[in-house]
């Protein structure tokens, strides 16, 4: 079973910019979505994945769910996109030479710009402690739903009044 476990937090400076491994641009739409899945395409700028999400596993504070992620053609992606999106969100997403977790930066563009997310995702992550985390990385929003980006895709960071 694919299982995905993941925390998002707010970015308070550049600090994380030394730890750049890799970047992509990335267009990303929503096809469907309910109460216990959600369905995204997702193209960088020669790949793209088919992503079906599930809801949380567990209770409400778990930052666990079932995720299923199949590479498909970028053309079928950017097709999709164009063809079968509800909303979209674009971003430079930014690979971090960390360790022990897959650590990446979204940077978001357009609707909206100025929003720096930090995800880390992997196995214990929820142990992670205040002490345990870079200078750099502000206030956990894993449990703000207004964060997730199909959210962010309908009601844009701007929008928020910041």
């Amino acid at each position: 079973m694919a299982i995905e476990i993941e925390r998002k937090f707010l970015i308070v400076s550049d600090g994380w910019k030394k730890h750049i491994a890799r970047t992509e641009e990335l267009a990303q739409g929503y096809l469907a979505a309910s109460p216990r899945c959600l369905v995204r395409v997702r193209a960088s700028q020669d790949r793209g994945w088919l992503t079906v999400k599930g809801g949380q596993i567990g209770d409400t504070d778990t930052l666990t769910r079932l995720e299923f992620e199949y590479e498909i053609p970028c053309e079928h992606a950017r097709d999709m996109l164009g063809a079968f999106a509800l909303s979209s969100v674009a971003k430079t997403r930014y690979t971090l030479d960390l360790p022990q977790y897959q650590w990446t930066v979204d940077v978001f563009h357009g609707a909206n710009d100025g929003l720096v997310i930090l995800e880390i995702e992997g196995p214990d992550v929820e142990m992670l402690g205040d002490k345990d985390l870079p200078e750099w990385v502000g206030e956990d929003v894993s449990a703000d739903p207004r964060m997730s980006n199909a959210a962010l895709s309908h009601n844009p960071y701007s929008q928020w009044g910041n």
